[in-house]
C-alpha cells in the first residue's frame, strides 16, 4: 500500500535518507541534526484529497526528505533534500557559517562531559570548597548570537550546586558564579566567564561556598496537602473516537491526521469537520523564552525551544505520570539520532476524551424543564522539557465546533 502523502517518514525512509546522504561524502563522519519529510506543495497535496474524495486514481506524490547535518570536527552545516521514490538526491547547500543547527543531547551530553574535566574548571570547583554531600551539575545552552563571533559553534555552559543524595534535588535554585564557554568544533573551554547571580551587576573571583537553603519540587521533599480526595475518570466502554495504524484519526464529525517531526512534535494535518475542510496545517511555529536579563552572558539567553532544539527531540514519556487521564491512546514519534539512525520518541503523544464543562443550557420558565448538553472535548497532547522548563502543549477539539491550541 503506497504511504499517504502526508504521513511521516518511516524508519526505513529516515535510513534510505540518511545512506544516500552519507554516501555524498565517502571516508567523512556526518552528524545529523534533523532527517525529517519535506512536506510536498500544498497544491498537489490538495489535488491528492480530491482524488480521495472522488474515488478516483490517486495521483503519486514523491516522497522527499529533508537532511540538516555537520561534517564532523567541522564548521560546516549542510542542508540536503533527498528524493525518496527515485532513490537520489536533490539538492544539497552549505549553510552561510552564521547559522548553525540546533542542540542535540548527544552534544551537549559531550560538552558537559568534557567541561568538568577541564583543568581550569576543575581549579574554579576546587575554590568553592564544597561540602561532600554537595557536587556540581553543568548545563550547556546553545550560544545565541550577539554579532560577536557568529561563525562559531559554541555553548555557554551555566554551573549550579546539586545534592548527592538526591539526583532530583532542585539544582537551578544554587548557581554558581562562573560559566565556561566552549568552541564545539576545538571541543574545549575557551574561557570561563565570571558572572552575577544576585541583583547587581557585579562579579567576582570564584568565593567558597556558603549553605543556600534547598528549594525542591519532587514530592517527597515537600509537605502534601492532605484535603483532596481521589479524583477518578472512568471510561468503562472505552473511547468515542477510532484511531488507525497511519494515525488517521475520527472522533464525533471531526477527522484529522496526527503527526510528528524533530522541530515542532505534535502536528496535525488535513482537519475535516462532517468531512468539509477545516484546517490544512496546524502546529507550533516558534515558542521562545526570553529571559530578558541585560547582563552578560544572560543578554544572550533567550531560548528558542523549535529552532535552537527541538519539540521532537525534548518530548516528554508521557506514560510516567498522570499527564492524561481516563482510556488514554499513547503515540510514539519517530525521529533521527547523530549518526543518522532511526530514534523512536516513545510515548510522546497521549489522546483523551474529558469533560469541558456545559456546552449548552435552556431552561423553559413555564414549565419548569432545563435542557443541558455538556461539552465534551479530545485532547491531543505534547509535553516538552528544555532544561528548567517545561511545555504543555494541548490540542482541544470540542464537540461545539471549536478547536483550541
Amino acid at each position: 500500500m503506497a504511504i499517504h502523502p502526508l504521513s511521516d517518514l518511516t524508519a526505513t525512509e529516515l535510513k534510505q535518507a540518511a545512506s544516500l546522504v552519507r554516501a555524498l561524502y565517502r571516508g567523512q563522519q556526518l552528524v545529523f541534526k534533523a532527517i525529517t519529510l519535506e512536506e510536498p506543495p500544498k497544491e498537489l497535496v490538495l489535488r491528492y484529497f480530491k482524488a480521495e474524495e472522488n474515488g478516483t486514481p490517486l495521483p503519486v506524490i514523491p516522497r522527499t526528505a529533508f537532511a540538516a547535518y555537520y561534517l564532523k570536527g567541522t564548521n560546516n552545516f549542510i542542508t540536503t533534500f533527498v528524493n525518496l521514490t527515485e532513490n537520489l538526491i536533490e539538492k544539497t547547500e552549505r549553510m552561510s557559517p552564521k547559522y548553525h543547527g540546533n542542540v542535540d543531547f548527544d552534544e551537549v551530553g559531550k560538552v558537559e562531559e568534557m567541561v568538568m574535566k577541564t583543568p581550569d574548571v576543575v581549579a574554579e570547583i576546587e575554590k568553592l570548597h564544597l561540602p561532600e554531600n554537595l557536587c556540581v551539575v553543568p548545563e550547556a545552552w546553545g550560544f545565541g548570537s550577539d554579532g560577536v563571533d557568529d561563525a562559531r559553534r559554541q555553548y555557554q555552559v551555566y554551573m549550579f550546586v546539586g545534592d548527592k543524595s538526591n539526583p532530583d534535588s532542585n539544582h537551578y535554585a544554587r548557581p554558581l558564579a562562573f560559566s565556561p564557554v566552549v568552541d564545539t568544533v576545538l571541543m574545549k573551554v575557551t574561557r570561563i566567564d565570571q558572572i552575577p547571580t544576585g541583583a547587581g551587576w557585579k562579579t567576582q573571583e570564584t568565593q567558597p561556598w556558603r549553605y543556600v537553603e534547598p528549594s525542591e519540587y519532587v514530592p517527597e521533599a515537600l509537605q502534601l496537602r492532605q484535603d483532596l480526595k481521589p479524583l477518578r475518570v472512568l471510561q468503562p466502554e472505552g473511547t468515542s473516537y477510532s484511531i488507525n495504524r497511519d494515525n488517521f484519526l475520527q472522533w464525533q464529525k471531526w477527522s484529522f491526521r496526527v503527526c510528528f517531526n524533530y522541530r515542532e512534535g505534535l502536528l496535525l494535518r488535513d482537519i475535516r469537520y462532517d468531512g468539509r475542510p477545516v484546517f490544512y496545517r496546524v502546529s507550533l511555529s516558534e515558542m521562545t523564552v526570553p529571559y530578558a536579563d541585560p547582563r552578560s552572558p544572560y543578554h544572550r539567553k533567550q531560548a528558542f525551544d523549535l529552532g535552537d532544539v527541538g519539540a521532537g527531540l525534548v518530548a516528554n514519556n508521557l506514560s510516567l505520570g498522570c499527564d492524561c487521564l481516563g482510556s488514554i491512546t499513547y503515540l510514539d514519534g519517530l525521529i533521527s539520532d547523530p549518526s543518522g539512525e532511526p530514534l523512536v520518541k516513545k510515548n510522546a503523544i497521549c489522546i483523551h476524551e474529558q469533560d469541558n464543562g456545559i456546552g449548552w443550557k435552556h431552561s423553559n420558565y413555564r414549565t419548569e424543564r432545563a435542557c443541558v448538553v455538556r461539552n465534551r472535548e479530545l485532547v491531543i497532547q505534547q509535553i516538552l522539557t528544555v532544561s528548567n522548563y517545561e511545555s504543555v502543549r494541548p490540542h482541544a477539539i470540542r464537540s461545539r465546533f471549536e478547536s483550541s491550541h
